[in-house]
């Protein structure tokens, strides 16, 4: 039987979501600090301590690592969205919440997640961009969505 994304994106609801960590931005305002992190890196570090809750919530052991859901490459101008190598039953709804966190963390459009929520597999790698990022995303019904999101040039 297929099932499309948007099945796979209900799941929010149940996840419990609205706690992903988004009020703590840093203060821009800070004499001495260094270069200030992207916005990719700012949500990157609020999302990996989300993520990790759902999967001790779920069961999970500490070997199970939000960071093989979420990992931040490129000097903090990409993030990578994808299930863990090892799979598993949870490895594709861990990897809708990293998602769901991230499009919270860097303002993402209702419309993005619309899109993620139409996409099925026959459509292929898909594309959009907001407010100086650009993301790209594919799914699988057996291993779900996985995305890139990076910094416009």
């Amino acid at each position: 039987m297929r099932r499309g994304l948007a099945a796979g994106l209900g799941i929010f609801m149940t996840l419990g979501l609205g706690a992903c960590g988004g009020d703590d931005k840093k203060s821009s305002d800070d004499k001495g600090a260094k270069e200030q992190p992207s916005v990719l890196a700012e949500a990157h570090e609020a999302c990996i301590p989300d993520v990790q809750s759902w999967l001790v919530g779920r069961g999970f052991d500490d070997s199970a690592k939000a960071e093989e859901f979420l990992t931040l490459e490129d000097e903090g101008e990409s993030i990578t969205i994808q299930n863990p190598p090892q799979g598993g039953d949870l490895s594709a709804p861990g990897t809708l919440v990293a998602i769901q966190c991230v499009l919270e963390e860097t303002g993402a459009p209702a419309s993005v997640t619309s899109e993620l929520e139409q996409t099925t597999a026959l459509m292929g790698r898909q594309e959009t961009d907001w407010d100086g990022l650009e993301m790209s995303w594919s799914y699988h019904p057996d291993d779900g969505v996985s995305a890139v999101l990076t910094t416009s040039s």
